[in-house]
């Protein structure tokens, strides 16, 4: 085997390297994608959740306040409005931390997405641009061999003189 066909070789097995490298990058990259956007779901199922026990839990609070009221005495309209904008509020406020955080956990999750996104690419590109440079190592070993061959046949010529 020649030089000319271990160098064309050893590039062609580069080549394939580098497609297997950036093949599993981004096989890697969409698993944690995935992965994210799994969590990202969770997240919403569980904010839903909280949300649903919240409102429940609030309701609740405002029956044992009337049920309270009542065996005290009656409960007044101002007292019953008073304790339903009340624990409206409280619930108001506790449904919008709980949005607040899924909002803050779905952002969160997004930008790792968008950050495993841009490194897989640049990893991709890494490899990409280290093929390139084995390409034209080898492109400048071929041209060498070819002019130092070129170089030797001429020499060979000249030693052997006018046939």
């Amino acid at each position: 085997m020649g030089i000319e066909t271990f160098l064309f070789a050893s590039l062609g097995a580069s080549l394939l390297g580098t497609i297997e490298q950036q093949s599993g990058i981004a096989a890697q990259a969409e698993a944690q994608q995935a992965e994210l956007l799994r969590q990202e779901e969770l997240a919403n199922v569980q904010a839903a959740e909280d949300k649903s026990d919240t409102a429940l839990r609030m309701d609740k609070a405002l029956a044992s306040a009337r049920a309270a009221m009542e065996a005290i005495g009656g409960f007044g309209s101002i007292n019953d409005e008073n304790a339903q904008a009340e624990i409206a509020g409280l619930k108001g406020l506790d449904l919008a931390r709980i949005e607040n955080n899924r909002q803050n956990k779905t952002a969160s999750l997004r930008a790792s997405a968008a950050a495993v996104r841009a490194k897989a690419q640049g990893a991709i590109d890494q490899a990409g641009f280290e093929f390139l440079g084995t390409a034209l190592a080898t492109g400048g070993q071929f041209a060498l061999l070819s002019e130092q061959r070129t170089f030797q046949d001429e020499q060979l010529e000249a030693a052997r003189g006018p046939v």
